[in-house]
């Protein structure tokens, strides 16, 4: 079967198998985070923004933004059920997250997705 394919794709289904055996290679597919599983991925860890911001979630609720340019913004955090959300003091809003290995998305309710990696503890 695999014989007759030419090399370029025989060499791409490798590399897909390979990234579904091993999900950390950055093949594997992003899963919707729910409850338990948003507050493991954020608590005591830092985003790192793929636009070069970071902010720390802390274990009663707190979080610190800090842009790429440096502004910092004080905030609050929850999981509300199946949703990350978060307080600017301008209300709440809630976010759908998915994730893979130590990558993160939240997906607001607008469209915007906002991408990260996680490291543990406070980053900033």
């Amino acid at each position: 079967m695999i014989r007759g394919l030419s090399f370029k794709i025989r060499i791409l289904l490798i590399l897909v198998s390979l990234g579904s055996m091993f999900p950390g290679t950055g093949m594997a597919e992003e899963i919707r985070l729910v409850g338990a599983d948003i507050k493991s991925a954020l608590e005591n860890r830092t985003a790192l923004y793929d636009d070069g911001a970071k902010q720390y979630f802390d274990d009663r609720g707190g979080t610190l933004y800090v842009s790429a340019s440096g502004r910092r913004e004080q905030g609050r955090w929850r999981v509300d059920g199946d949703e990350y959300c978060s307080h600017w003091g301008r209300g709440w809003d809630c976010y759908e997250m998915t994730g893979s290995g130590d990558r993160v998305s939240w997906r607001a309710s607008f469209g915007k997705e906002y991408k990260a990696e996680m490291v543990a503890g406070n980053r900033l």
